[in-house]
This record gives structure tokens, C-alpha cells and sequence, in this order.
């Protein structure tokens, strides 16, 4: 950071972006230049053979070698200076946009003679050696194939709304932002003008063109003060990473006790209860429905609500399309689908819910795919196996399902003795849709009446867990002894109040670091502080931060993050702790004496975060919550289910597993695992500190 400027305006990228697009760039140019020069020494002699033109192919071949190594020396010039410096101090790559400018003055003529270079190769020198000419055809397809990736990178790092570049020197005023002033208008119309261009092909009618002004004014709420490119995020997250992992470390202690037991113990064993026949006091007694056999049952109606495209690629990957063909019915668009509305014409996604849940087509008393911005699909059919009527929403899986995740605003939902309850607006208008759905066509009663004295079960994953969690709540009224199973529930979903309420009949079930159980307006403005925190402390490179968190990904832990994540603020960046004027400065006004906004977004993010908290109550995940996750006992990677409160949910674990744990299969096979070793829900102390996962373990 900043965003790199050139012609006059801002770009998605910034000065320290080009170590490794340079290096790869570099040994293409190389490499292109040794195969090359070497074909051509080989063929010299033979190009002019029986070929009038010949001279064309050398004057071709001898730019096109001034060209490649010009272009390797100025890519190697641009990686330097690249590396300079860290990521709060651009000042030290000050020099590079000058390098970028002469790169582009290079890159125009070499353009043109690759134009020249076609014309002789495919016009004036086809009577030359065939093998010269096929070297010289080759050449330019493939410096046609470089321009073209070019082309597309820098469309990608083309800022459409970015305003025009400021050349002063960056003010270390703190600007406040006050709802309804020119700048913050100015911020919210171009989020808006985004938001119309990510979601062009969820716009739908103009009813729904209120939704895009509020996820600008979310957008531009959110973001009011950064300013990180993409890759700045990146290396943020993993100097978290590394950061929280540090942090869980300290509190992890190996205990050997005998030989035949051994532990990771966080707490003294005294604080911990390790029988649900022991109940803490803030924790609610579990209900008798609350096990593992039966979210395993039912996290099968969430998974297969997706429909066939979850079918082919997580239930069955290798054959799941030649299954789904013994249950699809072809042309059936044409025929009467009976209870199943709006599916496709194979009814594919009725075959792939039939073939998960092993549920009969007469047992589907209903089932709607409309799917729209506040309109979610859902199954209504009757479990035979456990005598049941389940509702079974599906999870997230087109852009008007993204837009419905992102309406964070607060709605107000009405529930009696519970003043100010208020839940996930875009998720609520989602269960409001389905409840009047169900009313409208007596949806639950032909159900009941098929099914007597079935119990109602509502289950759902992910957008689908909230709906379903609220709709229970909408429901709890008119049938009090209901069951929600909600799996991998957004994090902020409803009022604490609300979320008590909720304890009888929700039971809401987390993996792991599972990011979207973690996420939230509130949860991310967090994230958003502690990433920019880690940058301004860091004084490593972007390029060493970069490598060494994909260093760690693919050789595990013991890589060379370790070693390299440093920090504290580098007073080695060439001003010696002195400006302009001779005046000796610390650190930290150093940074920004270098022309780096990087201080002033993390004061301005700060600031502006009280404002947030004022704006957005705090929600909550609804009901008891179940939290699985890895033991580590004696290293093992088995699972362990515990009971959590919703307060252990309210910071975000970066992880490389925090988006892998929000799959479904991915729970499903962790709740499995559970039930075949130690099917025992623990239940944790209170005095259990509130980032600690796991407290004591036995090893199985």
C-alpha cells in the first residue's frame, strides 16, 4: 500500500506486487531467448536456401532478441526495486512507477514488431526452411498468447471507480466520517455503481433495486479508512494466521500422566466436566434430541437440499451422474411435476435429494426451487425412518443467494416478553417467505395429515441454517415442540435474547475455524483492525510474508513462516530516523513521513469503529451450539464435540482450514468419525478462556 499510481489515477495493485509477476516474467523472457537464439543458430545458414525473402526472418529474429533481453533487464529492474522496503514503506519504490513508464514504452514497439514478425512468417517466407519458419510461427502465437495475458491482468487490476491519484504528500489528519457528508455519498455511489456490476445477473425486476443501495451503504460503511489492495489482505491474514496461532500456543501444555493415558491440557483438570450428566450453570440442559445420531440423520436433508450440483461433486464425485440417472424423469418440464415446482426438466435436483436422503418421491409433500433475492428453495417431505414432517432449506448457491447473505442490516422480528428482538434482516425476509409459503398453500397441515403424530424438524446449512433457525423461531408458536437443526449457521443471526429463546428447539452445529459461523459485521470490522494492525507491525517484505505463508501451506507448520514473521516497525528504511528537515523522528512517524497511509487507516478504522458498534447490535448464533473440532491428542487428527456459548464465536480464526470447514460433507464425515469413537457431547467450564478451542482430551 498504497495503490500504485499511474496516468493520474489509482490501480488494484500495489508497488511491492511485482516481485514475483517480475521474476516469472523474467525467466519466460530467458527462456524464450536461449530456445530461440539457439534454433536460430542452428538454422542460419539454411534460411536463405531456395527463400528471396530471407533477410525479413533475420531482421525479425535480431529485433525480437533486442527485445526480449531489453525486456528481461527492465523486469529484473522493476523485481528489485519491487522488493525494497516493507509494506508501509512504499517511499523506498518511490522510483518504480518511473521503470513502469519506460516497461510500457518498450512494450509498444514490441508489440508492432511482433506484428512484423507474423507478416514475415506467415506472408513473405513461406518458401524459406520449413523448420525456421515454423520456429518464427511459433514465436509470435506465443508472443500473442503473452500480450493477450497482459491484456487480462491489467483489466484486473484496472480500478473502474478509483478516483484520481493524489501526488501530495499523504496528510496525517485523521478525517472523521460523518453519515450524510459529501465524501461519504461520493463513497456510497461508487459501491453502489460495484455492487450493479458484481451482481448484473441478479438484478432482477426493479423491486429488487433497493437491495443494491443498501449493500453500498454496508459496502462503503465497512470499508470507510482502508486502503489495501488485494495482495495486502493476503499478507495480513497470514501474519494473523500466525499471530492467533501464536496466541493459542501459550495456553496449550502437554501433560503425560502414566502410560496409558496421556493429554493436552489448557486449564487445571479440576475446571473441566467431561460428563453430560454434569450440567454448568450457564449452560442450558441439552434436549434429549440433541445427538449426534440424529444431525448426522438430518445434515443429509441440508446437503442434498443443494441439489445435484453438491450431488456430483461432494456425495459422489467419481459417479454421481450415472446414479442420478436411475431417479431423473426426462421432459418432465412438459408433464405435471406434481408436489415439485420450478425444478429443471430431468428434475435432477429432486433425483439428487431422493438419492441422499433416501427418501421416497411420495414422501415429497412439497418442494419450490424459485430462487430470488429474499427467496430461498426448500423441500417439505415426510422422514419415515424417524417419524418425521422436515423442512430442509438450501444453503447458498446463486448471486441472489450471495445478495440475501449480504443484507446484514438488523430487522425486527416480533416475539412475545422479548422487546427489541431483532435477527439477520436478509436471512429473516428469507424465513418469512417460507413461512407464508407454507401457510399459503397448507403445506404443514397436508403433511400432518399424512404423517400423524410425526414431529416437526426444520434443518438447513449455512444461508439455509439461519432461515431455517428463524424460521423455527416464527414457527415456535403454533408448534411448540418443534426441532431445529441448524449446521454451520451464519455468526450473526440474532439478539442475544433472541438466541436464548431459540435453546429449546435450535441446535446449531459448528466445525472447527468454520469462517461464516465466525462472520458478521461486527466480527469483521475486527478482522479488518487486527489485519491492518499486523501489516503496520510487521517489517518484513509483502514477497517474504507471501512465500512464507505458501511455504507453510504445502510443508505444514514447521515451515519457514517461523523464522521470518517479525515485528515491529523497520527503522532501517534509509531516512536514519531523520527527516527533511534534519529533526530526528521515530518509527512509526517515519512511516509516515514516507508518504504511507497506512497509519491513518488504522486510526481512521479504529475511530470509525465505535461508530459500528454503535450502528449494528450485536447478534448472535441461535439456540445450543455444538462445536466440533480437532482433539490434537497425542497428534492425532480426531474430532471432539463440545457445548459452546455463543460469546466463544465472535472472533474470526484465520486458518487454512476456516473455509474448508464450512463444506458440508466436511461436517458430515467429522460427526461420523465422532460417533464411531466417543459419541459424548463434552460440556466446557466456564472458566474457560474465551479463545481457547480445546480444554483436556483424552486420548481415544
Amino acid at each position: 500500500m498504497p495503490q500504485l499510481a499511474l496516468f493520474g489515477r489509482n490501480w488494484s495493485i500495489g508497488s511491492d506486487d511485482f516481485v514475483f509477476p517480475g521474476i516469472a516474467d523474467c525467466f519466460l523472457r530467458v527462456a524464450w531467448f536461449i530456445v530461440v537464439l539457439v534454433m536460430y543458430v542452428i538454422y542460419n545458414d539454411e534460411i536463405g536456401d531456395n527463400c528471396q525473402d530471407a533477410h525479413y526472418l533475420h531482421v525479425y529474429f535480431i529485433g525480437l532478441f533486442v527485445f526480449l533481453l531489453l525486456t528481461s533487464i527492465l523486469s529484473i529492474v522493476i523485481v528489485r526495486i519491487s522488493m525494497r522496503g516493507t509494506i508501509a514503506d512504499s517511499n523506498a519504490r518511490r522510483q518504480l512507477p518511473v521503470v513502469l513508464y519506460i516497461r510500457l514504452a518498450v512494450g509498444l514497439p514490441e508489440v508492432s514488431w511482433n506484428g512484423y514478425g507474423t507478416y514475415c512468417a506467415f506472408e513473405t517466407a513461406e518458401n524459406c526452411h520449413k523448420a525456421i519458419v515454423n520456429i518464427a510461427k511459433g514465436t509470435v502465437i506465443f508472443g500473442w498468447i503473452v500480450l493477450l495475458f497482459c491484456i487480462i491482468i491489467w483489466v484486473i487490476i484496472f480500478n473502474l471507480y478509483s478516483g484520481k491519484s493524489k501526488n501530495k504528500r499523504t496528510s496525517v489528519r485523521v478525517r472523521s466520517f460523518r453519515r450524510g457528508s459529501r465524501r461519504v455519498q461520493m463513497t456510497t455511489k461508487q459501491w453502489e455503481k460495484r455492487c450493479k456490476c458484481m451482481f448484473m445477473c441478479a438484478r432482477g425486476d426493479d423491486t429488487n433495486t433497493s437491495v443494491f443501495s443498501v449493500l453500498a451503504e454496508l459496502s462503503a460503511d465497512y470499508f470507510k479508512g482502508v486502503n489495501l489492495v488485494p495482495t495486502d489482505v493476503v499478507a495480513g491474514l497470514i501474519l494473523l494466521s500466525r499471530k492467533q496461532e501464536r496466541k493459542r500456543q501459550r495456553f496449550r501444555t502437554y501433560v503425560k500422566e502414566g502410560q496409558d493415558e496421556s493429554r493436552y491440557s489448557l486449564v487445571r483438570e479440576e475446571e473441566v466436566i467431561e460428563t453430560t450428566d454434569i450440567i454448568c450453570d450457564y449452560l442450558p440442559t441439552p434436549k434429549d434430541w440433541m445427538t449426534l445420531d440424529l444431525m448426522s440423520h438430518y445434515l443429509k436433508f441440508a446437503i442434498g437440499s443443494y441439489g445435484w450440483p453438491f450431488y456430483v461433486t461432494l456425495v459422489k464425485p467419481v459417479l454421481g451422474l450415472c446414479a442420478l440417472c436411475t431417479e431423473c424423469r426426462c421432459c418432465s418440464c412438459k408433464d405435471d411435476q406434481g408436489s415439485v415446482f420450478m425444478d429443471n426438466c430431468c428434475m435432477c435436483n429432486t433425483a439428487a435429494f431422493k438419492k441422499t436422503t433416501k427418501i421416497h418421491h411420495d414422501d415429497i409433500v412439497y418442494a419450490c426451487f424459485k430462487n430470488d433475492i429474499y427467496e430461498l428453495p426448500f423441500y417439505v417431505v415426510i422422514d419415515r425412518e424417524k417419524n418425521a414432517v422436515v423442512v430442509a432449506v438450501r444453503g447458498t448457491l446463486s448471486l441472489q443467494d450471495v445478495i440475501t447473505d449480504l443484507v446484514i442490516e438488523r430487522g425486527d422480528i416480533t416475539i412475545p416478553g422479548i422487546p427489541g428482538a431483532s435477527a439477520h434482516n436478509g436471512i429473516l425476509q428469507s424465513a418469512i417467505y417460507i413461512k407464508q409459503t407454507l401457510e399459503r398453500e397448507n403445506v404443514l397441515e397436508e403433511a400432518f395429515q399424512r404423517a400423524e403424530g410425526a414431529n416437526l424438524v426444520i434443518t438447513g446449512h449455512s444461508l439455509g441454517a439461519g432461515a431455517a433457525a428463524l424460521l423455527a423461531i416464527l414457527l415456535k408458536p403454533s408448534y411448540p415442540n418443534l426441532r431445529c437443526y441448524a449446521f454451520s449457521p451464519p455468526g450473526e443471526l440474532v439478539s442475544p435474547d433472541v438466541s436464548s429463546y431459540a435453546e429449546d428447539i435450535v441446535c446449531s452445529v459448528v466445525l472447527g475455524d468454520d469462517i461464516i459461523s465466525r462472520q458478521g459485521m461486527l466480527m469483521m470490522d475486527d478482522l479488518k483492525i487486527n489485519i491492518i494492525t499486523a501489516i503496520y507491525e510487521t517489517r518484513l517484505p509483502k514477497y517474504k510474508i507471501i512465500a512464507g505463508g505458501f511455504w507453510r501451506m504445502c510443508c505444514g507448520r514447521s515451515g519457514m513462516l517461523d523464522e521470518t514473521i517479525e515485528y515491529g516497525v523497520d527503522t532501517n528504511d534509509g531516512s536514519n530516523g531523520k527527516n527533511s528537515n534534519g529533526d530526528t523522528v521515530d518509527a512509526r512517524d517515519a512511516v509516515v513521513f514516507n508518504r504511507c497511509s497506512l497509519e491513518v487507516s488504522l486510526a481512521e478504522c479504529t475511530l470509525h469503529s465505535q461508530t459500528i458498534k454503535n450502528t449494528y447490535q450485536p447478534l448472535h448464533m441461535p439456540g445450543q451450539i455444538v462445536h466440533i473440532d480437532q482433539s490434537h491428542s497425542s497428534g492425532d487428527d480426531e474430532f471432539i464435540a463440545s457445548w459452546k456459548r455463543p460469546e466463544n464465536f465472535t472472533e474470526i480464526i484465520v486458518s487454512p482450514d476456516m473455509l474448508a470447514h464450512h463444506f458440508p460433507d466436511a461436517l458430515l464425515e467429522a460427526i461420523d468419525d465422532i460417533r464411531e469413537k466417543d459419541p459424548v457431547i463434552r460440556t466446557i467450564n466456564p472458566n474457560e478462556k474465551k479463545d481457547i478451542r480445546l480444554v483436556i482430551e483424552n486420548e481415544s
